[in-house]
């Protein structure tokens, strides 16, 4: 049982290191708090793809991702968008603005 807790704790941090290295935090937290707004922003925004089909192939020089957030509009859904590297930072900052 103790090395479970020691394994998942490590999990736990790990995850939190990689939102904070690859991530903005102050931008998901927007997001969190506005999904319908953010979703519409990332349909409307072509340096965001959303929800790409199953099989599609991603390059990951190109695009980072997967990102994901739950959408209660639709029913709670979360979905998984990608951010075109280069351009998504930038849109980030729009998003914040805006809201």
């Amino acid at each position: 049982m103790k090395i479970f807790l020691i394994i998942f704790f490590i999990g736990f941090a790990w995850y939190f290191l990689i939102i904070f290295i690859k991530g903005n935090p102050r931008f998901w937290n927007k997001v969190r708090k506005n999904p319908d707004i953010a979703l519409k922003f990332f349909l409307e925004n072509d340096s965001w793809l959303v929800d790409p089909p199953k099989n599609s192939q991603i390059n990951s020089k190109e695009w980072d991702g997967p990102f994901r957030f739950a959408v209660p509009s639709i029913n709670g859904k979360v979905v998984k968008i990608y951010g075109k590297v280069g351009k998504y930072e930038k849109n980030q900052e729009k998003l914040i603005k805006m809201l």
